[in-house]
């Protein structure tokens, strides 16, 4: 999925955001989660290497917070498990190399080329000292791959 190397194809930007916003409404279906879930929805940004207003890539970048930590956890495990089911390779889960160990899945749906990074932020890990919060949360970023709009258009929202 990187910007280089063959040319992108040709897609439409609200067929893509509507593809983003289906696929991080599935990832919050499989987690069960109902905790307090972060907005606003996918936004449209400029493929590195290539001309704005004629490449772009969706990225929805979301959280889940006020969620038992259990539930946090739970949650983490149904993705791995429930998206190698629905098609996506999972490529990492576990541990990060962070000092709060923050439990990270990466996985990638083809041929659609869409990636979700996925993180449990365990708030009992994090440093206190740290001027970060506390609060456990679920966050999720899912990205497209990179697109170049119909010939005679150009990308007017970012």
């Amino acid at each position: 999925m990187t910007s280089g190397g063959a040319e992108p194809e040709v897609r439409e930007v609200e067929d893509v955001r509507a593809e983003v916003k289906t696929i991080s409404s599935d990832l919050l279906d499989l987690t069960g989660l109902r905790g307090k879930v972060s907005e606003p929805g996918p936004g449209v940004v400029t493929c590195t290497d290539r001309e704005r207003g004629e490449y772009f890539f969706v990225r929805h970048t979301w959280s889940v917070k006020e969620v038992p930590e259990s539930e946090l956890e739970r949650a983490m495990a149904e993705l791995r498990d429930g998206l190698s089911d629905r098609g996506w390779e999972v490529a990492k889960y576990g541990p990060n190399n962070s000092p709060a160990g923050t439990i990270e899945l990466l996985a990638g749906l083809e041929p659609e080329q869409y990636t979700a990074e996925i993180s449990f932020l365990d708030g009992r890990n994090l440093d206190p000292e740290a001027d970060l919060s506390t609060e456990s949360m679920l966050y999720v970023m899912v990205r497209s791959a990179c697109y170049r709009v119909p010939e005679g258009q150009t990308v007017t929202q970012y």
